[in-house]
């Protein structure tokens, strides 16, 4: 992913926007896979980290994308998920996926 400083996402320069919006639904087509949501909900929040990220979360309802509703999860558990995505996307022929 990129790393430039970016506050807002109304002032990302229009290529690493496109950039991050590709690499976005590279990552939301293998989230639809894993977990065949309803939906693939996108947001750009960033007020609780005070620069330009997006979360992309698998969603069955409006309310899955309330961060107050977040369970903590054990690490094992985060590894696995992690491990699934990972596969997902090498499925799919994405570039840059780590191991």
């Amino acid at each position: 992913m990129p790393r430039e400083e970016v506050d807002h996402w109304l002032d990302c320069p229009a290529d690493l926007r496109d950039h991050m919006m590709a690499v976005a639904a590279e990552i939301g087509h293998a989230l639809q896979d894993v977990y065949e949501p309803a939906k693939v909900g996108l947001m750009i929040a960033g007020l609780e980290v005070p620069h330009l990220h997006i979360h992309l979360l698998p969603i069955d309802d409006v309310h899955d994308m309330d961060f107050s509703n977040a369970r903590p999860a054990e690490r094992d558990d985060l590894e696995s998920e992690a491990a699934r995505i990972r596969e997902a996307l090498t499925k799919r022929g994405a570039k840059g996926v780590s191991a």
